[in-house]
């Protein structure tokens, strides 16, 4: 059986290219960004010796839970259509394989998709592949450890439309300024924060391919959308699996499939991006200081940058740093959109105005309208703070991305690339079950 990881950054279509492995009869791929090894990591499951608890840690804890009662980003309106799997079934299925086998965390791991295949009414002499979606390259020392012949399909996309499609999603949720939850200062700054670690993503993922380039696969998503039919058959054949029709059909749980974009997803799955969406999303100058990041990335997947490339001069690469100076878009017009969380979401603290808040729309209103100088002053305090940080981790090497020479220290021994994860946007607390 072939144990493999979906790896990729956030907004990169993952989720759409694991709806393809959904309906395939010799896959089991739990729709959901699962991220055991990471959820494993969080609630400090190796200090948990009693196998039932740690059964129920998984099944109520980690987004498993997901698979009662949703939430399944845009599969549906209706969370109750979701009870397409019997839960109940399915967790008493993983707690009798997890008595059955010694306690371990590739056990877990192999009982949970066992279960989850079974369930669907599936032979488990028909499994033949685990896919799961990891996310994050951060985990892949203890992927590795619990699977040394793992596989990794590792799903790119050009950086300037992922980048700009978080940027967006960043806007709706934290008002593009600062995130509460994170400890560090760099980390508050989501602009720094993303950036830094999609280079730190693709660094591990570039020393892993070096070291084992047997057991890693590269794949674009616009590769998906130019010719879906091609990039399955070359998705079953590395997964050892048959070339089923299903494998071109995006569905979850046997339901259609449409997507979680931040676009409009009123068609079906595959993305209706077509890699140049990004363009009416993001800044010419923004799209400049992306290239002097990764335009050395781009160029080794196939991308071709706008501004900047291995060719460009002393002169041109200097203007692409320092368009980081410059605001991009998004970063001070959300204060004056209707929609932003600044005027949608935030209510005041004081009972008697969040009654007026409520209540009286024009005059809450009014008073969103009377706070702009107010968020005026406070982001162009946080974008120059913010434009320092990035500057003083750039000065640290933090925004280094070169494939070649990544490759090359790899392929000749030298140190593994890697850092400490750090923690995910919107990550719940762990359980107190402490850590080993």
């Amino acid at each position: 059986m072939t144990v493999a990881f979906l790896i990729s950054v956030g907004r990169s279509g993952g989720l759409y290219t694991l709806s393809l492995f959904d309906g395939h009869p010799q896959v089991s791929c739990i729709p959901i960004e699962l991220q055991f090894h990471r959820h494993w990591d969080l609630y400090g499951c190796d200090a948990i010796r009693d196998a039932g608890k740690l059964a129920e840690i998984i099944l109520s804890q980690t987004r498993v839970a997901r698979l009662k009662e949703g939430p399944f980003h845009g599969v549906t309106s209706g969370p109750q259509e979701w009870g397409r799997i019997d839960f109940d079934a399915f967790a008493r299925t993983f707690r009798g394989l997890m008595w059955e086998r010694p306690l371990s965390r590739r056990n877990t791991f192999l009982s949970l998709h066992e279960a989850y295949f079974t369930t669907l009414g599936r032979r488990p002499d028909d499994l033949k592949a685990i896919v799961e979606f990891g996310c994050f390259a951060d985990w892949n020392a203890q992927r590795l450890a619990d699977f040394p012949e793992a596989r990794f399909l590792h799903l790119v996309r050009d950086p300037r439309a992922f980048l700009t499609s978080q940027k967006m999603v960043t806007y709706r949720h934290y008002d593009g300024l600062l995130h509460p939850s994170m400890s560090s200062l760099h980390e508050k700054f989501l602009l720094n924060h993303y950036n830094e670690h999609a280079v730190r993503h693709f660094t591990q993922m570039y020393d892993l391919q070096a070291r084992l380039p047997g057991q890693v696969l590269v794949v674009r998503t616009e590769d998906m959308n130019r010719d879906l039919d091609a990039t399955a058959t070359r998705l079953s054949q590395w997964l050892d699996l048959d070339d089923l029709p299903c494998l071109r059909d995006s569905t979850m749980l046997g339901a259609s499939f449409r997507g979680n974009s931040i676009y409009d997803t009123s068609e079906p799955a595959p993305h209706r991006q077509s890699g140049e969406k990004f363009r009416s999303s993001s800044h010419a100058l923004e799209r400049r200081a992306l290239e002097a990041v990764y335009h050395k990335h781009m160029e080794h997947l196939g991308y071709r940058p706008d501004y900047i490339d291995h060719r460009s001069g002393r002169l041109r690469r200097l203007t692409g740093w320092l368009a980081w100076c410059a605001p991009f878009q998004g970063e001070l017009t959300w204060i004056f959109n209707p929609k932003s969380r600044a005027f949608a979401d935030r209510e005041p603290s004081r009972p008697w105005l969040r009654g007026i808040w409520r209540n009286k729309p024009a005059v809450a209103r009014l008073l969103r309208r009377s706070l702009v100088p107010y968020f005026l002053i406070r982001s162009l305090a946080v974008f120059v703070i913010q434009r320092a940080v990035i500057f003083s981790r750039m000065a640290a090497g933090k925004y280094r991305l070169d494939p070649r020479q990544i490759m090359d220290n790899a392929a000749a021994g030298g140190p593994v690339r890697s850092a400490q994860p750090e923690p995910n946007l919107g990550a719940q607390q762990p359980a107190a079950t402490g850590r080993s």
